[in-house]
């Protein structure tokens, strides 16, 4: 997980572990970005999958599949550049045949926003994880501040 993907529900760990055993054969999961936009700027980017999530490491496709998206898309970051890659229409057979291994989870939840837990669990209920910049409770101490509920 990264640095600024925070626990908000209880019962979190045996949740991932839920996550991490089914479906058998998944590469990534993660989130699509929230909250919802509501504006003219959406625009295909919005789309890919945020690197915060699990991933099937040393699986040798998913391994083969890393590396050639590295090599297509050098210094970009990997979230973005892997859908990048299985959108783009050279590599459609590639998407036809692996699209099934990435799903889009709610075990945790992008978040752009200044968000709450009210958001998130407006959201889904059984979000557990929020990956976002602007936690709104201390996290140390795993008590909310002031108006966050």
């Amino acid at each position: 997980m990264e640095a600024d993907v925070y626990p908000v529900a209880h019962g979190w760990l045996e949740r991932l572990r839920e996550e991490a055993r089914a479906p058998r054969g998944f590469w990534r999961k993660g989130p699509a970005q929230q909250p919802a936009m509501s504006h003219a700027m959406v625009s295909p980017h919005h789309y890919h999958m945020n690197s915060a999530g699990l991933y099937r490491l040393g699986q040798p496709c998913f391994n083969e599949f890393t590396r050639r998206v590295l090599a297509e898309h050098p210094g970009q970051p990997h979230d973005v550049s892997a859908y990048t890659f299985l959108h783009d229409p050279r590599h459609f057979h590639i998407f036809q045949r692996h699209a099934h291994r990435f799903l889009y989870t709610d075990l945790v939840q992008n978040r752009l926003d200044e968000w709450t837990l009210e958001k998130v669990r407006a959201v889904s209920p059984d979000t557990v994880f929020v990956h976002g910049k602007f936690a709104p409770f201390d996290v140390g101490r795993g008590k909310a501040k002031a108006g966050s509920k």
